[in-house]
């Protein structure tokens, strides 16, 4: 089984629990990933404040019968 694999998220918790995977070993295989931190582009996020956000109507619906003609 390759690394990749070995110590894949989606299956690390199981590997642990049934001792498939030491402590040390994923520890190891962490410091072994290649540091792609200077790689990163930084934006802004923000949230409009609620008095600007336009009103959403979330009103009950209602229902009527058709008429008989």
């Amino acid at each position: 089984m390759t690394n990749e694999r070995k110590f894949d998220l989606r299956t690390l918790s199981n590997g642990i629990r049934n001792n498939l995977i030491d402590e040390k070993e994923y520890e190891k295989y962490l410091k072994s990933l290649p540091d792609y931190a200077k790689n990163v582009d930084y934006i802004e996020v923000y949230e409009e404040p609620e008095d600007l956000l336009p009103e959403k109507n979330i009103g009950a619906l209602t229902f009527s019968a058709a008429e008989d003609e």
